[in-house]
């Protein structure tokens, strides 16, 4: 029999998008009877920092450059915020430059040639859509 696992969810279940997230890791995990799940903060407190140290992976949703460097080295990390640019591992998100390039699309069958984008570019998500428009 395999070995325990113990995986972190340091997820604000406040948001739809994350309740979706959460519900996809239950689906997923229905059929891994030996994996555990344990429910983090999602501020990286002193505490949630020191109970990423006891798991074997986490899934996390990275907010912030500080929350990034907060992380301690050594355990698995899949980010699903998609929110900071430049925060290198792995992550699951959307194909944001699919997104903007549907949107951009969808104007120009509809005949209009002048259009824009609004978003916030410090968010990872928004700056890739915005490029691929």
């Amino acid at each position: 029999m395999p070995r325990e696992r113990i995986i972190g969810l340091a997820v604000n279940h406040g948001f739809a998008y994350y309740r979706d997230v959460l519900r996809a890791i239950v689906s997923w995990a229905e059929i891994r009877p030996h994996w555990s799940f344990i429910f983090l903060n999602p501020v990286f407190d002193r505490n949630t920092r020191e109970a990423l140290k006891h798991v074997d992976a986490a899934v996390v949703a990275i907010d912030s450059r500080e929350s990034y460097e907060a992380l301690p080295t050594g355990v698995v990390v899949v980010d699903v915020s998609d929110e900071v640019l430049g925060i290198p591992g792995p992550r699951v998100a959307n194909d944001n430059a699919l997104v903007g390039q549907l949107a951009a699309q969808h104007f120009l069958q509809r005949g209009l040639r002048s259009f824009g984008y609004v978003g916030q570019s410090q968010y990872r998500f928004s700056a890739e859509r915005e490029a691929a428009m």
